[in-house]
Parts: C-alpha cells; sequence; structure tokens
C-alpha cells in the first residue's frame, strides 16, 4: 500500500498533503496545501478533481476517453466511512488507523511524519573544506537522530562523456552530517543522502502508547516496584521489512533487539520480550492486511541476555511463558535457528547460550548452521573477547530458506 502524507504546518496554520499517483508506467507527485478547518468532503474533491486532470492528459496522449469523475474515499481500519463532515485537522485526532483511496488505488495515511522541505550542496566544493548542507530546513525532524549518507561517483566516463545522474555508480563514504572532500574525490561528484527522523522509541515508551500492548501495561503498571524498573531501561527494538527479489509475494519481517543485561533481571527481560513479539505480531498483522496474497514470515534475532531455561525461550518456541499475574502469549510458532549450543557468550567469569536468530517454523527451515568454535578455540586466549575474537559474544550465523 502507498502512503499519503498529512503534515500540519504551525506557523502557516496549513495542512500539507503529499502522494504518488500512478498511471501506466507514469507516477505523479500530488502535493496540496489546505486550511485545518477545510471539510473532508473539499478536500476529496479537490483530491479528486487534480487527480482527474492528470489522469485526462495521459488519455489524451494515447487516444483514450477518460472517466471524468475520480472518486475520493476515507477509511478507518474497520473499512467504514469517516464522516465528510469532520475537517482536515480532525483527522489528525482519531484514534484509528486511515486509509484513502484514490480511484484504484490505496494509501495509507501517515500523519506528521519527519519530512525534509529543503537543503542545498555549495556550488563550488574543494578537498580539505568541510562541506555540509546548507539552508537545511525540516519538519517533524530531529537533525541529531537523522542519517546523513555520503556517495562519490565519476560524473564523466572513459569516453569523456557526461554520465546522467540517474546512471552513476554511487559509492557510500561515511554517515556524518559534515564531510571533508580527499584526494580521491576530486574530479568525482558528490552526492548527500538525508534520511529524517524524529525520534528513537524505546519499549519503555511502546508500552505505554501502543494499543497491541495494552495487556501487558494494564498488569505491569499497576506494580510500581516493576514498573519504575521497567520503565527505566532504554532498550530498544527495530524492524525491517523485507520483499523477496524472487517472488514479490514472499515478505519478511526481521526483527532485532538486545535486551537488559543485569544477572537479577530474568523477569524484565521476559516482560521486554514479551513486548518484542507482541509487537512483530502486531506488524505481521498489518503487512497481512496490506498484502493478502502474500506470505509474511517472522524472524527476530539479537542479544536476549536469556539462557534457554528461561521463560524468553518458552515463550518464543511454545507460544505461552505464565509468570505471576501475567500470562504471556504470541501467535507465531518460532524456533532457535542454531538450537541451543552451549556457548554463545564465553567470558572468564560467565559462559552461557545468549544469543539466537528465531524463525517462523510454520514457513522457514534451516538450511544450515555455522559451526561454533570449540572449547579449546575460545580458551586459546583465556576468554572472549581476544586476539582472535574482537567480541565476547560469539557469531550465531544461519541460513534459512522458505517451506
Amino acid at each position: 500500500m502507498e502512503k499519503c502524507y498529512f503534515r500540519y504546518i504551525q506557523k502557516d496554520d496549513k495542512i500539507d498533503i503529499s502522494f504518488l499517483f500512478k498511471v501506466k508506467d507514469t507516477v505523479r507527485q500530488f502535493n496540496l496545501s489546505r486550511k485545518p478547518t477545510e471539510s473532508l468532503e473539499l478536500l476529496c474533491s479537490r483530491i479528486g478533481t487534480n487527480v482527474q486532470k492528470f489522469k485526462s492528459k495521459k488519455s489524451k496522449k494515447r487516444g483514450l476517453v477518460e472517466d471524468q469523475n475520480v472518486k475520493v474515499m476515507i477509511y478507518d481500519n474497520n473499512n467504514t466511512p469517516i464522516p465528510e463532515k469532520l475537517s482536515c485537522m480532525e483527522l489528525f485526532n482519531t484514534n484509528t488507523s486511515i486509509r484513502l483511496d484514490i480511484a484504484d488505488q490505496h494509501y495509507e495515511a501517515i500523519f506528521n511524519a519527519p519530512w525534509i522541505v529543503n537543503y542545498e550542496l555549495p556550488k563550488s566544493i574543494l578537498m580539505g573544506f568541510p562541506v555540509f548542507p546548507e539552508n537545511f530546513e525540516a519538519h517533524y525532524t530531529d537533525k541529531n537522530l537523522s542519517l546523513f549518507n555520503w556517495y562519490r561517483g565519476k560524473a564523466i566516463d572513459e569516453n569523456g562523456k557526461a554520465i546522467n545522474d540517474l546512471q552513476i555508480k554511487w559509492e557510500f563514504i561515511t554517515n556524518v552530517f559534515y564531510y571533508t572532500p580527499m584526494t580521491q574525490d576530486v574530479g568525482l561528484k558528490l552526492k548527500l543522502e538525508i534520511i529524517p527522523k524524529d525520534k528513537q522509541i524505546l519499549l519503555a515508551e511502546a508500552i505505554q502508547n501502543e494499543s497491541c500492548l495494552k495487556p501487558i501495561w494494564e498488569v505491569v503498571k499497576n506494580n510500581s516496584k516493576l514498573s519504575n524498573r521497567l520503565l527505566d531501561r532504554s532498550t530498544v527494538a527495530s524492524a525491517t521489512l523485507l520483499k523477496s527479489l524472487d517472488n514479490e509475494n514472499e515478505i519478511l519481517i526481521v526483527g532485532n533487539t538486545h535486551l537488559y543485561f543485569h544477572p537479577d533481571a530474568d523477569h524484565i527481560r521476559l516482560i521486554q520480550g514479551g513486548i518484542v513479539i507482541s509487537w512483530l505480531n502486531d506488524l505481521l498483522i498489518k503487512y497481512k492486511n496490506q498484502n493478502p496474497d502474500a506470505r509474511i514470515s517472522l524472524i527476530l534475532c539479537g542479544d536476549f541476555n536469556s539462557v534457554p531455561s528461561c521463560g524468553i525461550y518458552q515463550l518464543y518456541t511454545t507460544g505461552c511463558a505464565p509468570i505471576n499475574d501475567l500470562a504471556l502469549f504470541q501467535e507465531t510458532l518460532l524456533g532457535s535457528a542454531a538450537g541451543t549450543p552451549q556457548y554463545t557468550n564465553f567470558t572468564e567469569g560467565f559462559a552461557e547460550c545468549l544469543d539466537y536468530i528465531f524463525f517462523d517454523k510454520n514457513n522457514l527451515e534451516v538450511e544450515q548452521v555455522i559451526p561454533f568454535p570449540s572449547v579449546e578455540e575460545l580458551t586459546q586466549h583465556k576468554a572472549l573477547p581476544s586476539i582472535v575474537f574482537p567480541s565476547d559474544h560469539i557469531a550465531v550465523v544461519s541460513d534459512l530458506r522458505y517451506k
């Protein structure tokens, strides 16, 4: 599903709306600015009119007669139309996901997402002199969290002809706000890619705000000692959506996390593990609804700081981990790709299995696992890290394949 971006610009008291619309092989970006008080009925009418003009132009070029009406509808997550009398601003306050249907194309409404408005690079760039994005302007963006990716590429081919920017083979250089061109950059083009971000979402924040985590929070919040310790943690998790190049109906959700380390915190880690898997399963449902013809599989990997006998392993591999006053459940049957090796962490004072690659057993299977080093290899230099192994953790590597 495509995205339609809504951004409220407070200083101008306006709502900017952006989306891409496809006609055959042509894609057009539409940008609208509307008053916050404007009704959704008027907004839909304006979008429909603008899209119709675009479609009509394309149809005339192909000698076709185009239907004069482009229907635009706005729905909630129950597929119920949003009342047209609501204002554009009221759409921001609906406690539901929003979908726009524009003609035969569907869009997920995204509100106040990080957005780059403008930036420029100097026209003259010299070796040894720092360069950075000038006139940087963005909405709902924290510059300190955003990514600034610098690339270089040849602008002229072997025959001395200029290469189109779209055909330049860009080489990644670094990720910094300021970049100082070096000798190897002379004669090449520089490209800056900015990925705007607004904040990091901690598990401690997610449990209080995400509806899918409400059952866990309703129990935890009543135990002040437990909730305070849980909320004091800065643990995070990530999810990446990957689509197969060979089969677009095969989609992977790959999660990653690093749970709290303290030896007396098995209960905290179990709740954190419950938060992560509940969130990933919620994403699984969301993307299944958006891609009804696709098969979506889950992979979750990381340093869980939990041995196989702890509740996290039980929760992920059996679907249930009952604890006092709180029973954690999850619906995706997971397996551990490398099983439960004797060690994935090996220090002088502690050696245990803490790291796992959990995978969806219904859709995936293990093809092979890279063998783990022997105890003799691990103790050759007393323990980890060492001159042979740069980390105190052993890499867990596995090849998975679709069933």
